[in-house]
């Protein structure tokens, strides 16, 4: 996606993928990460294990052959058919910094209140341990994906079974909310600054 961003997207993809076009069949790809967690809230299984795409790498490997030669293949063709209808979706959805924002400002709102004042104080003042913030992480983000999982419709019972096995969505929330304890830490912090 970095590669494919900008008008000049050929160039740069051909620039990009040059080293590895010199050993295409050692190349393997993964879905990306919106189709594994839709895999995984489709299947309500971890999606662990099974991340790489043989279609996928096929498709690349095709790519960094056509680098090497400088020709073209399919799969860049159809790239080109449609990298402005993707861009566009990309710049709705992915890339659309506003609405990230406000995810991130809401997920952040969501942790105010149950961390509470005294133990964002301390997470201001670098008094919270990089253990103790892990710790806290760790409690909070099952019931973050419990809350999700249960909107999705997994049935309750199964949820902690879910959850045991470690799937993708669930390390996703885990570097979510170690985001939003860093952001707490500066914003909380810069605000406090600021007010004096």
């Amino acid at each position: 996606m970095e590669m494919c961003k900008s008008q000049s997207w050929d160039g740069v993809l051909r620039q990009s993928l040059a080293l590895l076009s010199q050993c295409p069949q050692r190349v393997h790809t993964a879905i990306g990460m919106g189709e594994a967690f839709r895999q995984e809230v489709q299947s309500k299984k971890s999606i662990a294990g099974q991340m790489l795409s043989h279609r996928h790498a096929e498709a690349i490997r095709e790519v960094l052959v056509a680098v090497a030669t400088g020709t073209s293949c399919s799969a860049l063709d159809a790239l080109a058919r449609s990298h402005a209808e993707v861009g566009l979706e990309l710049a709705a959805n992915e890339l659309n910094h506003t609405q990230n924002k406000l995810r991130l400002d809401g997920l952040i709102d969501t942790l105010r209140t149950p961390l509470g004042p005294e133990f964002l104080k301390r997470l201001r003042n670098g008094a919270i341990t990089r253990a103790l913030r892990l710790e806290t992480i760790k409690e909070a983000a099952p019931f973050l994906v419990k809350e999700f999982l249960d909107e999705v419709g997994l049935e309750p019972d199964k949820i902690g079974d879910f959850l045991l096995s470690k799937p993708l969505i669930l390390r996703q929330v885990y570097g979510k909310l170690w985001l939003c304890l860093n952001w707490l830490k500066k914003v909380d912090s810069l605000r406090f600054v600021l007010k004096t």
